[in-house]
């Protein structure tokens, strides 16, 4: 499984009706898979949010109440998806962004880099990764990015057109937002080829054959009304989930959920079956 994960992105899509989105090769892969269409963070800030994600436990459970920079980690005996993998035998790397810890080999990874999370620099490590994966176990390759975090720089991001973007109704139409989601759009526009470098390499080493893709991010973007608040901007999120070959899977799913909610479900198809829903908590609603 390659986990790709964004910042601060909420449905800013062009799959999720942003035309004026520049994201070709996300919504190429929710046409080539299946695309959450209601999609919820468990929480509308990034520690909380991650954590659930990589626990499957709400944060009142898994202790990851508040940002991991502001000293919050996740209670003792609370375990993490590649810690629960690995007892299957599947082998586990991060490369990138993760913001649920300062101590990130409390994580669980059998390898991991967090000295930069820039796409770039993100994507250099893991395509060098795939070009030298052995093929002897499973494995749960995470790539996190710290794109589409603010700032939004000119020299990293070109924005787009200012007086093109559509503003939410929740935004007063000033130059100076249409000027800020401009540049939130460009840095969307770079990470979304930066995506599409990561896939083209899945391809190019034959992996893509087996390998389930998700992408997702943790929460609503970095506007008033958006991030860090209950209002669907702010809890809904982008959720992306293709698999290995062409099953026989919806093209899009409408049934309220969030990412937390599929690690621990059977019916998702890429975890061993004698997983149990004791291992992942609360948040699981079936037997895997």
């Amino acid at each position: 499984m390659m986990l790709v994960h964004w910042h601060d992105l909420g449905r800013y899509l062009g799959v999720y009706g942003h035309t004026d989105v520049s994201s070709p090769r996300l919504d190429r892969l929710a046409n080539e898979g299946i695309l959450f269409t209601r999609a919820h963070a468990t929480a509308p800030l990034c520690s909380p949010s991650r954590g659930s994600l990589f626990t499957g436990r709400y944060p009142h459970s898994n202790g990851l109440l508040g940002l991991a920079h502001h000293g919050w980690e996740y209670r003792s005996g609370v375990r993490t998806l590649p810690q629960i993998l690995s007892e299957f035998g599947w082998y586990s790397a991060l490369f990138g962004m993760q913001h649920e810890t300062s101590y990130p080999s409390r994580l669980g990874f059998d390898e991991f880099d967090v000295s930069n999370s820039y796409c770039e620099y993100v994507v250099e490590k893991t395509q060098a990764w795939l070009r030298h994966y052995d093929g002897n176990h499973p494995f749960l390759l995470t790539a996190g990015f710290f794109e589409t975090h603010r700032p939004y720089p000119h020299d990293r991001y070109q924005p787009a057109d200012a007086t093109a973007v559509r503003l939410p109704d929740y935004l007063p139409d000033t130059p100076q937002v249409r000027q800020d989601l401009a540049d939130f759009y460009g840095s969307i526009a770079t990470a979304d080829a930066a995506v599409g470098q990561l896939l083209d390499a899945l391809a190019d080493t034959g992996l893509d054959s087996n390998t389930w893709v998700v992408f997702f991010t943790d929460h609503g973007p970095a506007f008033p009304r958006a991030k860090s608040t209950l209002y669907d901007a702010g809890t809904g999120i982008a959720m992306i989930i293709r698999p290995p070959t062409r099953l026989a899977l919806p093209p899009a799913s409408t049934t309220s959920c969030s990412a937390a909610s599929i690690w621990c479900r059977r019916s998702s198809g890429c975890w061993p079956r004698d997983t149990t829903r004791r291992r992942w908590g609360i948040a699981c609603r079936e037997p895997c």
